[in-house]
């Protein structure tokens, strides 16, 4: 894997965001590392990392769900995104969630 260099500010910019409640949607062209970029921030962010894979409904919740679920204080599965949300907000902390290939759903 190439080293990560030059994104020191789009780092401290998310940084700043994820310090407030609200949603942060981080768009682009293909290909100019986004997932990467995102995937070193969570390196020393404990937040919640999924990608979302091209799959009915149903597949994608059980998937995020696995990516996160050794993070979470509960071994509920959720059976719909209502479900899940209120895992989530169970956990009694704040939370940062990140979905990636997010038009996927």
């Amino acid at each position: 894997m190439l080293d990560f260099t030059n994104r020191k500010s789009e780092l401290i910019e998310l940084d700043l965001l994820s310090k407030k409640p609200g949603l942060i949607v981080l768009f682009g062209r293909r290909r100019v590392g986004k997932t990467r970029l995102l995937s070193q921030w969570f390196q020393n962010t404990d937040g919640l990392y999924s990608q979302c894979i091209e799959s009915d409904p149903k597949m994608q919740l059980l998937q995020i769900y696995q990516d996160i679920r050794s993070k979470l204080k509960t071994d509920i599965v959720p059976k719909n995104w209502p479900e899940f949300f209120e895992i989530l907000e169970l956990q009694n902390k704040k939370i940062i969630f990140c979905i990636d290939e997010f038009p996927y759903f």
